[in-house]
């Protein structure tokens, strides 16, 4: 059965949390309805006001930003919230060697924006251009990996994937973004989640956070991320998880970062672009790069963990070296 992602109904309203208050309560709303009205939080709307502490106020659509003139004073110097700076872009993750951003869950209760407000710099990115003309880009940010208990993600949703039966999986968040670079709407799909086969990988799960409430899936052609009719030049943004099933293990309860970039190896996702399918490698009208993309024996994504100069080949067991890889320009 293929799935389809369900398209946003409009701009949702802006949510304010506080730290430390459980999201979306009437507790929640009403404290920070009080913190803004003594200048501790920012709001949604208007500039940020000065902050005397690490107050939270996500932008609609976007990811969090901490509210304040002392943003990056209040992360270096109170280790206490060094997860929010991380989440909100303004600390690198020591363990991870990247910066995690977040945006808001994409799951059951919250549709995915059609135009966040702010992404994260792109870990990989995917550029199509067909003969006839039409263009896209996906742009792909991985969030740091973590125990299914500690994601962001709807909980009840991923307990339904296999993987996590025996809390063995960990998961990793994979915000997308498709833009229509040419100069007439055009249809964009994203299909073809998968593990990479090529390499010594952990079994790979996708749960996709469709508007009307995530799905879990083993990836491949049939679980499919329908965004639409894309207007040119404007963004849409989608969710998913990835699930690295049996990343734990008695003789490895908790994988290093090098451990983990070796085998969270995830295949080039498909575009279909205005009734056409791209598929790295089969097609010239299809290039991909970035900071996580690299070119071992074939050209493959570097899920979670630290990226890997070298992959052990599945068939033979060998040693391949690994390098970086520049990504195509974004476009405007």
């Amino acid at each position: 059965m293929r799935l389809t992602e369900r398209r946003p109904l409009g701009a949702w309203p802006a949510r304010i949390h506080c730290p430390g208050l459980p999201r979306l309560s009437a507790l929640a709303i009403g404290a920070c309805a009080v913190a803004i009205g003594l200048g501790a939080c920012g709001s949604d709307s208007g500039s940020p006001k000065a902050s005397s502490g690490p107050c939270i106020a996500p932008a609609q659509g976007g990811a969090d930003p901490i509210c304040g003139d002392r943003a990056k004073d209040v992360c270096r110097h109170e280790p206490g919230i060094s997860q929010r700076c991380v989440e909100a872009g303004l600390q690198k993750d020591p363990n991870a060697g990247e910066v995690a951003t977040a945006t808001p869950n994409a799951g059951a209760e919250s549709p995915p924006a059609s135009n966040s407000a702010s992404f994260g710099s792109p870990d990989f990115v995917i550029s199509v251009k067909g003969p006839g003309g039409d263009a896209a880009q996906v742009l792909g940010h991985f969030g740091r990996a973590t125990t299914l208990g500690g994601s962001d993600a709807d909980q009840e949703a991923l307990a339904g994937c296999a993987g996590a039966a025996n809390s063995r999986a960990m998961v990793a968040r994979l915000d997308l973004r498709a833009t229509v670079t040419s100069s007439l709407a055009a249809r964009v799909e994203l299909s073809n989640f998968n593990s990479d086969s090529a390499y010594s990988v952990y079994p790979m799960e996708f749960l996709m956070g469709y508007s009307d409430g995530p799905e879990c899936g083993d990836g491949g052609l049939g679980q499919v991320v329908d965004l639409g009719e894309l207007e040119p030049s404007v963004p849409h943004d989608f969710t998913l998880w990835v699930l690295f099933d049996d990343a734990i293990t008695p003789n490895d309860p908790s994988p290093s970062q090098a451990t983990l970039g070796k085998h969270t190896l995830m295949r080039i996702p498909t575009v279909l672009l205005g009734g056409a399918t791209y598929t790295y490698g089969a097609d010239p009208d299809i290039r991909v790069g970035g900071p996580r993309v690299i070119q071992c024996a074939g050209k493959t994504i570097s899920a979670a963990g630290t990226v890997p100069k070298q992959l052990a080949s599945s068939g033979t067991g060998h040693l391949l070296p690994c390098r970086p890889t520049a990504a195509p320009a974004i476009a405007d």
